[in-house]
């Protein structure tokens, strides 16, 4: 079948594709992990993309489901949807289109710390934006002055 590409999929096709040979066959996860990849440079990880085809439409992976696995694979989809709904809220404040995603799949009610937080996150999505710009603004120069002032303490530790 190869990689999910109906309708142009534009993000998520290569999850799709591993989703089907995991619940379908004998895998091994060898660790440590052998790639690093680095987004800093690049805007994946600061544009929001489109919902990943498996959250819009499940059936995609569920049809290639042995029916024996096909709850494991609603709670999987589920707690996808609930890292989605969480991201929505948190990146954009985006809280109607979490609330549809916890609205659709009320699975991820099973994840309970995740989908409580992800709720508080909606009743203060509208100050999240504002939340973001403060941190980035005054994160970095606290961030500085911490480790600096690590240092200085660890440096009068070693002259007792």
């Amino acid at each position: 079948d190869g990689f999910y590409c109906k309708d142009r999929c534009l993000s998520g096709e290569d999850t799709i594709f591993f989703m089907r040979i995991v619940i379908n066959e004998k895998v091994m996860i060898i660790a440590p992990p052998e790639v690093r990849h680095h987004r800093e440079n690049s805007d994946l990880s600061n544009v929001l993309r489109p919902l990943s085809p498996i959250v819009t439409t499940p059936e995609i992976v569920l049809e290639y489901c042995p029916k024996e696995k096909r709850d494991l694979m609603r709670r999987v989809i589920a707690r996808l949807a609930l890292r989605n709904a969480r991201n929505r809220v948190r990146r954009t404040g985006l809280k109607e289109e979490a609330q549809a995603l916890l609205h659709r799949f009320p699975e991820a009610q099973s994840f309970r710390f995740e989908y409580y937080r992800c709720r508080y996150e909606m009743a203060l999505s509208s100050i999240f934006p504002y939340w973001v710009k403060f941190k980035c603004l005054v994160g970095p120069p606290v961030r500085l002055f911490v480790k600096k002032l690590a240092r200085q303490l660890k440096r009068q530790d070693l002259m007792i």
